[in-house]
């Protein structure tokens, strides 16, 4: 199966959430599976993340990050930002290949309040 790198960040997202809940064993099972096997995409996108802020970061004179005025991100120096969105696009959309066949019916999910945001992370997962 192969989705994008912004899917499987959703995924993983999606499992931090719920990975200190109490879950029926199989469904426990394959969702720790499926972290297994995207876990090293996740550092993967990580170290490039880092990689392109240190790139493209703006830094004070000490040279730490200025962040975003909302403290949620860093703020890109001005002469880079169309270069910078490129590479994060690209990053974001690389396809990545999930080995196996790891699935779950609607039914092994039916005990879980979901978003329909989150069924949609796990839809390429849920065979009907």
């Amino acid at each position: 199966m192969t989705i994008t790198m912004i899917n499987v960040l959703k995924l993983n997202g999606f499992y931090n959430s719920i990975k200190n809940k109490k879950l029926p064993f199989q469904v426990a099972y394959k969702f720790s599976k499926i972290i297994r096997l995207i876990q090293g995409d996740v550092d993967f996108f990580e170290k490039e993340m880092d990689k392109l802020l240190n790139e493209y970061g703006k830094r004070d004179e000490t040279g730490q990050f200025i962040f975003t005025e909302d403290n949620k991100g860093i703020v890109i120096q001005e002469e880079y930002i169309d270069k910078c969105s490129k590479k994060m696009d690209e990053l974001y959309h690389l396809p990545i290949t999930i080995e196996g066949d790891i699935s779950f019916t609607v039914e092994e999910l039916n005990f879980l309040d979901m978003t329909p945001q989150e069924i949609s992370v796990l839809m390429p997962f849920i065979k009907e």
